[in-house]
């Protein structure tokens, strides 16, 4: 009787929480064109600077403590979360202490420029807690409230901020749209701190161990190596392109890598979200056979659907342009098929990106990401004067090839020596 009634509330909250997902990418989709129809090219531009240079700073001041914080959070009964959540707090306020200052550095060499600054730091803020609360409430299973917390900080306030737009056309600011993001992401963080706080138990002051936190750093250290080195190309290629290009060309460049990326949106929650932990728990128990058909399957299907993603993309892009009729993207519409160009293999170097991490390979995932920054700034350089407009696009795809080939050959090198050597020619197929 209890299966029957479980079966379809579990369905019932899989769909609201898929569902709640693709509003929130959506919200942000559809944010993106009303920018590009309603503001000057110069403010889309300036905006695109913006959410890459907040999202680069996002992962500084945290500095991916959370995976050595999360960790933990699996391993220990519930009755000690607030111990793991008080210790992350304090690991939190450090990293702020020393990291946020330096964020003024943005503003100082004019990234950035000062009249941003107040708003920068909000939303940095905003963005960070909010960032951490999502991956707790899935850490403590609670995957609807944390995908309800990410529509109230990603997707509400943008559909009363078009229609005030809309309405008030003398409204239309990047001051504007930073208030009401603010707006939405204090709310989100309002309402996922008590689903975190109801969620955890026996809230005390527990004493501070000295060395969990000193470990959780080095751990931290780690990962922040290769996420900041992996999130750094899509930050540097804004300026880049800013810089070589200028700040048409850069609003060209921000609405289609928008559109690119909805590859992202498709395939992480379609594909990755359900194989990848599946390989990675097969692979941990020695299911050889069974990893070597999931890592199939995963390959198979991000090559088609994001071939298929990307179709569509092209197809429709040129009616898009007409509904925002402003000739400056026409013009550059060749940086979409770059772009699309890029996704694909980015998704598509995924794959291995997926089988390494299944082995643990930690430092050789840090080491190719590392690299990728120089093939990327090599590339840039060598087609700075040939072709100023397109050179971040070009370089983004010559980075992106080189982290999957590179991952791929080292997860047939592994396979070669490892228990898995029956899968090297499988997982590089």
């Amino acid at each position: 009787m209890n299966k029957t009634v479980r079966f379809p509330t579990q369905a019932a909250a899989r769909i609201a929480n898929t569902g709640l997902r693709a509003l929130s990418a959506g919200s942000r989709f559809a944010l993106i064109i009303a920018l590009a129809k309603l503001l000057p090219p110069q403010d889309l531009a300036l905006y695109g600077l913006f959410v890459a240079t907040v999202g680069f700073s996002v992962l500084a001041v945290g500095g991916e403590y959370y995976t050595h914080a999360h960790r933990e959070l699996l391993s220990v009964d519930r009755s000690r979360w607030s111990w793991v959540l008080q210790h992350q707090a304090v690991a939190t306020a450090m990293l702020y202490a020393l990291f946020v200052p330096a964020q003024l550095l943005i503003f100082t060499f004019g990234l950035l420029p000062w009249s941003l600054a107040g708003w920068f730091f909000a939303i940095l803020v905003l963005e960070h807690f909010g960032q951490e609360l999502d991956r707790l409430l899935v850490v403590m299973q609670r995957p609807l409230s944390a995908s309800i917390v990410l529509f109230l900080r990603l997707g509400v306030w943008v559909w009363p901020l078009l229609w005030w737009f809309w309405q008030h056309p003398t409204s239309r600011t990047l001051e504007s749209l930073f208030a009401a993001w603010a707006v939405g992401a204090g709310a989100a963080l309002i309402l996922g701190g008590w689903f975190v706080w109801a969620r955890a138990e026996q809230w005390r002051l527990w004493p501070l161990d000295t060395a969990w936190l000193w470990r959780g750093f080095l751990v931290g250290g780690l990962f922040l190596a290769s996420s900041i080195s992996y999130k750094a190309l899509t930050t540097v290629d804004r300026y880049v392109t800013d810089a070589l290009a200028g700040s048409e060309v850069l609003a060209a460049y921000v609405l289609f890598f928008s559109l690119a990326m909805v590859q992202g949106h498709v395939i992480v929650p379609a594909i990755f979200a359900f194989l990848y932990p599946r390989a990675v728990r097969q692979y941990r128990s020695g299911e050889f056979a069974a990893y070597h058909r999931t890592m199939r399957e995963l390959l198979i299907s991000t090559a088609v659907l994001s071939s298929l993603v990307s179709a569509v993309i092209a197809g429709g892009a040129p009616y898009l342009l007409q509904l925002i009729d402003r000739s400056v993207y026409a013009e550059h519409l060749n940086l979409l098929w770059l772009l699309l160009a890029a996704g694909i293999v980015y998704m598509l170097a995924m794959v291995p990106h997926y089988a390494l991490y299944a082995r643990g390979a930690d430092k050789d995932i840090t080491v190719i990401h590392i690299v990728a920054l120089g093939v990327f700034g090599l590339t840039c350089w060598l087609l700075a004067e040939p072709f100023p407009n397109e050179a971040a696009a070009i370089a983004l795809i010559a980075a992106s090839l080189w982290i999957g080939g590179a991952k791929s050959v080292r997860v047939v090198l592994l396979a070669g020596q490892g228990r898995d050597a029956d899968l090297s020619a499988g997982v590089s197929s």
